[in-house]
């Protein structure tokens, strides 16, 4: 009864805070636009994670300390650890509270993780090993911490990676914890299974105002958030043999969504010479957009995949001991994912055979991209800076690549020479300044192909880069000129002292 009051409660509680915290982004400034990666047409508050967090640790601290009962009592066997993961998700979610409104860096946010992990090790969380049956025990030892926060790294990032489409993140994690929460219900984790379920029914509430079209995203303040209490809970509602030995496979496929996303994000940007910590248009979401059209038809699909997943993972428990089951489970898990890849087309050998031979291409425009910020940061003034702008247009060969202030008047122009390829017409872009300049430019496009959608992201990084540097130049600028002119505004110093010097 306890599970399913903590259930409901966790849904309503976060149903209710999402108003809150839409009116708490828009003060704050965390909002996200249209544009780059994102699917999404309107500007959407983030910190959704905020809601769920709030309604989680709600819910926890109310059925510890105001209600009686067996799970109860469990539950306070596993204090240390409740309060390692409650202190861990605090951590993390700070660091993604100030992602959603400054957007830290890659390796800020990572040590922001790593930090996060550690509070949980020092709580007691670790994997002394993992165990796949019939098959292999590997014991971790003295190394099970470093396997943990390893673990957890890679699922905060994983879910990080799929937040990329309203709805997908929560529902993958939605499936991930109620199939956990069986899980750890069918082993004897009360603990696991409580924090499991509460998650799941605050994941439910919180859908409700991101389905598509979403009216506010978890931003990285909720993914984050959400990859580090799974990879917690998993971990913990998967040991076997008194909590000596991870039963690593329910784990994998619980996560295979997030975890498939990444490894072919890793394979395809090495085979497209593209840095493996680049972003691209190449995620499965982006891929069942293009082939189905419309968000809600997409999140069905993950949403059917998830839960089949979700189903398989529970019965590698329940049929643990009867081989046969076990391994034809294991067999159409394998066969579900192979036809789920093939129709994302990346069996295709003739699009294969394109992206290799643009692979240069692509590797040259990346290494622009990471030689640009150390030229043209010392840039001090507009002319430099537009004369860097028009070596890297005659460089890369854009259609055209034009600047207005806010009078509309043409700051630069650059225009190719070359016709406009039928195959590949134009594709226009817009990026405003907070001065009112714009910068707007055409770039050879076909949208079905993947390197093309790689271009369009590296350009569009390449004129951010040139526009902030253009507001700084101005706004240091501006200051000197003040400055000037309020030493111009000084009396002179007058001629005799009121005093004389003795």
């Amino acid at each position: 009864m306890l599970y399913i009051v903590s259930t409901f409660s966790g849904l309503f509680l976060t149903l209710f805070l999402v108003f809150g915290v839409q009116k708490l982004a828009h003060r704050l400034g965390a909002i996200s636009y249209p544009g780059g990666r994102s699917v999404h047409r309107e500007p959407t508050p983030l910190l959704g994670g905020i809601a769920i967090y709030v309604a989680l640790s709600t819910v926890s601290l109310l059925a510890l300390f105001f209600t009686h009962g067996p799970i109860i009592q469990a539950l306070w066997l596993y204090k240390w650890k409740l309060l390692g993961v409650f202190l861990g998700a605090t951590s993390i979610l700070i660091v993604g509270i100030i992602d959603d409104i400054v957007a830290l860096r890659a390796r800020t946010k990572l040590l922001g993780q790593l930090f996060s992990a550690l509070i949980c090790v020092a709580f007691g969380f670790s994997i002394p090993a993992v165990s796949i049956p019939y098959l292999v025990d590997i014991p971790f030892g003295t190394l099970g911490s470093i396997a943990f926060v390893v673990w957890t790294i890679a699922i905060i990032n994983a879910i990080n990676l799929i937040d990329g489409m309203d709805g997908l993140a929560s529902v993958v994690c939605f499936f991930a914890a109620l199939g956990n929460g069986l899980i750890a219900l069918w082993l004897g984790n009360p603990f696991i299974a409580f924090f499991s379920f509460t998650l799941a029914g605050c994941l439910v509430g919180f859908l409700y105002h991101n389905f598509p079209p979403a009216k506010i995203f978890l931003g990285d303040t909720g993914s984050m958030l959400l990859g580090f209490l799974l990879a917690v809970v998993v971990v913990g509602g998967n040991m076997q043999k008194r909590d000596t030995s991870l039963m690593i496979l329910a784990p994998l496929l619980l996560l295979a969504f997030s975890l498939l996303d990444v490894f072919l994000s890793i394979i395809r940007r090495f085979v497209r010479g593209k840095p493996i910590m680049s972003s691209d248009l190449g995620h499965i979401h982006h891929r069942l957009m293009r082939r189905f059209r419309n968000p809600r038809r997409v999140l069905f699909i993950v949403g059917l995949f998830s839960m089949f997943m979700t189903f398989v993972s529970i019965g590698t428990h329940l049929f643990a001991a009867t081989p046969a089951i076990f391994w034809l489970l294991l067999l159409l898990a394998a066969f579900v994912l192979f036809f789920f890849v093939f129709i994302l087309g990346y069996f295709r050998v003739d699009r294969l055979r394109d992206v290799l031979d643009n692979r240069s291409e692509v590797k040259f425009f990346f290494s622009v991209i990471a030689y640009l910020p150390g030229v043209i940061e010392p840039i001090k003034t507009q002319e430099d800076l537009l004369q860097e702008l028009d070596w890297v247009c005659r460089a890369l060969k854009p259609y055209q690549v034009t600047l207005y202030d806010a009078q509309k008047t043409t700051l630069y122009h650059h225009k190719n020479t070359r016709p406009v390829h039928s195959e590949f017409p134009a594709h226009t872009e817009t990026y405003a300044l907070t001065n009112g300049d714009t910068f707007t430019w055409e770039i050879p496009i076909q949208h079905a192909d993947p390197t093309s959608c790689d271009l369009r992201l590296a350009w569009r990084e390449i004129i951010v880069l040139f526009g902030q540097q253009l507001q700084h130049i101005e706004k240091v600028s501006l200051h000197t000129h003040h400055a000037l002119s309020t030493e111009s505004h000084f009396p002179p110093p007058s001629s005799h002292n009121s005093l004389p010097l003795v």
